[in-house]
């Protein structure tokens, strides 16, 4: 019953596999895609008592009334759709219509390096909004 052991040692090693970062495929977004808008991105290596990289997306509010909280975030993807690295948006921010904000994050892990290294025009920033609240306390769900 060894060879029926290590067929389910492959398989085990196969799943995991498939959810290491650099072999993950692209994500699917589980609510608007169209919300917020990334304007512009910029990532940077950050030296100092602990080396990370800092990243600053520019979002652009596509809703029709402003917002005061939200439920969304962005990703990294590379042009064959091969997802590097997502972040939460700050639940806190607040938006009025059409404007742009910056949103900010450290990061220490190993898979924003690859961004470093990668030509811009293969890196694809993309928001996902779940929920919002609005300026007036009314809500919405996208799915």
């Amino acid at each position: 019953d060894i060879e029926n052991g290590g067929e389910k040692m492959r398989t085990v090693i196969g799943v995991l596999v498939a959810f290491l970062p650099g072999s993950a495929l692209a994500v699917t977004c589980d609510g608007s895609a169209d919300f917020l808008t990334v304007e512009n991105w910029a990532v940077e290596e950050v030296a100092g008592v602990v080396s990370g990289i800092d990243i600053s997306v520019d979002i652009k509010s596509n809703s029709l009334r402003p917002f005061r909280m939200i439920d969304a975030s962005y990703t990294f993807e590379d042009t064959l759709g091969r997802y590097i690295s997502g972040f939460k948006i700050d639940p806190d921010l607040k938006a009025k219509p059409g404007e742009t904000v910056t949103t900010t994050n450290g990061y220490m892990g190993s898979e924003m390096d690859r961004v470093l290294k990668m030509d811009r025009s293969d890196v694809v920033v993309s928001t996902c909004t779940r929920a919002v609240v609005y300026s007036d306390g009314s809500k919405e769900g996208f799915n």
